[in-house]
């Protein structure tokens, strides 16, 4: 019994290293795939998942049946402080970002890891074949009397939302990626 429970904090902070090895690799960034990520705990270490990582990485992303489905990991940096936002900005002219939607994520206080499965975009959002996209994960503004965010996907409409404001007045942004739809 011993033994099993000595086992098993091992490999939960041989885990917890890892993490921190692709953190150090990654943080502030928002790595996006077309192919599933599989979750931290189930790489051997740091290394491993930074090799994969890396493998999985996409900048261009195509279309299925009308729509981009997208998979990402977003290393906090600093860490989480609650409830997050995912902004879509088409930055694709020189100097114009043009915000096309915004999503409602599950975050947690001092979540420094935040995978991101199953993101769907569509031409109904605003998104569009040929354009360039930043995602930035930020946190979410509090409102009043609106509880949590219901999860991704449950984002304000394009050019709705309001953004927390950090250093300066500018948003404070955690992590972000770029993408191209094609």
């Amino acid at each position: 019994m011993a033994a099993a429970m000595l086992m098993t904090m091992f490999a939960a902070r041989a885990r917890a290293q890892g993490e921190d090895e692709a953190w150090q690799a990654f943080h502030g960034q928002m790595v996006i795939s077309d192919i599933m990520i599989a979750p931290a705990d189930a790489f051997e270490s740091g290394a491993t998942m930074v090799s994969a990582l890396h493998k999985a990485e996409r900048t261009t992303v195509g279309a299925r049946d009308g729509f981009w489905r997208l998979h990402a990991v977003a290393f906090l940096d600093p860490a989480a402080t609650g409830a997050l936002r995912m902004r879509a900005l088409d930055v694709t002219a020189p100097n114009q970002r043009e915000q096309v939607k915004v999503f409602d994520l599950a975050g947690q206080a001092g979540q420094k890891i935040l995978p991101v499965a199953d993101l769907v975009l569509t031409g109904a959002m605003g998104f569009k074949p040929g354009h360039r996209y930043e995602l930035s994960i930020e946190p979410a503004p509090e409102e009043a009397g609106t509880g949590s965010p219901s999860g991704i996907g449950a984002g304000a409409a394009a050019g709705g939302g309001t953004s927390a404001s950090g250093v300066g007045g500018k948003t404070a942004v955690y992590a972000k990626g770029m993408i191209t739809l094609k």
